[in-house]
């Protein structure tokens, strides 16, 4: 189980609050020299910040917003840890049963078959009233994906062809032949 993080929070919402520097602070609320400079270094705990609040007479959460987003924080950590407890306690119960009891396992075996058949159904089902309700506008977006591909295939044809062509005529210039001249 994972520790819960510790928060520390800032004295300068006191100060702020009994209008005083923080470096009177400390004498203010009745803090050894050794406490006071703990707390002004590293912050206080959420124990001795709700002891401080109460010191000066107001509640935590008005000095320290942030401090209830901890605790919720904190809470939900603890339920998400019990869930997973909970449902890992849920889960061995059921691979035991699977494990031990035959009758269980060919019930759930044939209740998994059942759900992929009636998914692979309901699929099916879903497909084929597309289809007809769409059929005008998916045979016109066939016919188009054939016409934008034969246009694309005689394009490349052309091209082949022009190229061809073109090296035919190169290879078949009449250039001189320089057998002849020399």
């Amino acid at each position: 189980m994972e520790e819960r993080v510790k928060h520390r929070y800032s004295l300068e919402p006191i100060a702020a609050l009994l209008e005083v520097p923080l470096s009177s602070l400390g004498r203010r609320l009745n803090l050894s020299g050794s406490t006071w400079k703990e707390y002004r270094d590293r912050g206080v705990s959420e124990k001795v910040a709700d002891r401080l609040a109460v010191k000066v007479g107001v509640h935590p959460h008005t000095l320290w917003p942030e401090m209830l987003d901890h605790a919720l924080a904190d809470v939900d950590k603890a339920e998400e840890e019990r869930r997973k407890k909970v449902n890992a306690r849920k889960a061995a119960a059921a691979r035991r049963k699977y494990a031990e009891d035959a009758e269980f396992r060919a019930r759930r075996l044939a209740d998994m078959r059942a759900y992929k058949e009636a998914s692979r159904r309901a699929q099916r089902l879903y497909a084929e009233r597309h289809r007809a309700a769409n059929r005008e506008r998916l045979a016109a977006q066939r016919r188009a994906n054939y016409e934008a591909n034969r246009e694309r295939i005689l394009e490349r044809q052309r091209a082949y062809d022009r190229a061809r062509a073109a090296a035919r005529a190169l290879t078949c210039e009449d250039t001189p032949d320089t057998r002849l001249s020399a």
